[in-house]
């Protein structure tokens, strides 16, 4: 099989150097094809650039699957990773992570991946049902959930502004900031105007 090597650190002065040791002793020792090795040193939760660009790899076929050190350098979440994996067995490319001794390749691997999308599922009914429990606390105290709502000035004040004075929401936000430092957010304001058209 045709594998790819993978390493990540978060921020620039970490050292990925050990991780490329481990990858490339491992895929040394059990003889695995290597079409390159990939390198993430700076990175946000939202994007990942080379991650992208192997996962377009394994969907184009150019590679078989992905070696990684541990399942954290691949994936910041048990959501992230389950959606992964399930997408990989769908589409018959695997991971192979070292540290956890997972290979989606193999039965046992499938195995563990099962276990893993249990204990992901248990702990996000738990937060799930820390959170309901939270919210009965706080009405039960008497505190108000939710945005704030808008005075009624205001909405009157966006409302003349967009009628009479036939301002966009940008200019009506911009209007108000200059007079009020906690003007309503830009959305804020075209739903107000939105819901005054239906009245």
């Amino acid at each position: 099989m045709k594998f790819a090597l993978y390493a990540r650190v978060s921020r620039p002065d970490e050292n990925l150097d050990n991780q490329i040791i481990q990858l490339r002793q491992f895929a040394a020792a059990h003889q695995y094809e290597v079409e390159g090795s990939y390198y993430e040193t700076e990175s946000t939760r939202d994007f990942r650039p080379v991650k992208e660009l192997l996962l377009h790899k394994l969907f184009m076929k150019e590679i078989e699957g992905v070696i990684f050190v541990s399942l954290d350098r691949w994936g910041r979440s048990s959501r992230e990773l389950i959606l992964d994996f399930e997408r990989a067995l769908q589409k018959g490319y695997t991971y192979i992570s070292i540290k956890e001794m997972i290979d989606l390749s193999s039965a046992s691997g499938k195995m563990q991946f099962v276990i893993l999308a249990a204990f992901a599922e248990f702990e996000r009914a738990r937060i799930s049902e820390r959170t309901i429990a939270g919210l009965q606390r706080a009405r039960q105290s008497g505190k108000k959930l939710g945005r704030p709502q808008i005075p009624e000035d205001k909405k009157s004040m966006i409302l003349w502004l967009s009628r009479s004075m036939r301002l966009k929401a940008q200019q009506i936000r911009k209007e108000m900031s200059a007079k009020d430092h906690k003007a309503p957010s830009l959305s804020t304001i075209k739903n107000i105007i939105r819901r005054g058209k239906l009245c």
